[in-house]
């Protein structure tokens, strides 16, 4: 089967972002069923200071609009949720070339009607906001080979209860 996603149709600086970062590229969300959010990344421009060892973070936040960094608010998951589930998706590029490619599996409580419409931040190695999207507006299907890939995430991160992160080349 296909999976249906929703695109961030627009990526666009953190507000108060002031720094030389300019990341761009694509981010997908779509939902497994049972709570679990599927999130694909594939970007250039991240923080080359972003390694295996010093990651960032790319995370699904409780706001619905860019426009102002307070708005944006914290990690968005269900509140019947003992601990913050975002807490451990993170990338790190150890090219240097500021360019990451992965699929993120997590389990957060949430329907695909709770997540539409929410913001995806990407962050730097401190923790900063450099990027900002919102979900929604555009869907598209997901081929068969990318939701066999899901469906392997999502079993490894019900396996091992906590947020399975599988990393592909950037093209």
């Amino acid at each position: 089967g296909e999976l249906t996603t929703e695109l961030v149709s627009e990526l666009v600086s953190y507000p108060d972002y002031s720094g030389s970062l300019a990341v761009e590229g694509t981010l997908t969300y779509a939902d497994a069923g049972d709570g679990m959010t599927i999130l694909t990344y594939n970007l250039s421009g991240v923080d080359t200071s972003c390694t295996s060892t010093t990651m960032c973070g790319v995370h699904i936040h409780v706001g619905t609009s860019c426009d102002v960094a307070d708005d944006i608010g914290g990690h968005y998951y269900s509140s019947s949720l003992t601990s913050n589930p975002w807490s451990a998706v993170m990338f790190g590029d150890d090219t240097g070339t500021g360019d990451v490619a992965g699929v993120v599996c997590v389990s957060t409580g949430l329907s695909s009607s709770d997540i539409s419409g929410r913001t995806v931040v990407i962050h730097d190695v401190d923790g900063a906001g450099v990027a900002c999207g919102v979900i929604g507006g555009t869907t598209s299907s997901m081929s068969t080979s990318m939701a066999a890939t899901h469906s392997t995430v999502a079993a490894l991160t019900a396996a091992f209860g906590f947020a399975a992160l599988a990393h592909f080349a950037a093209a």
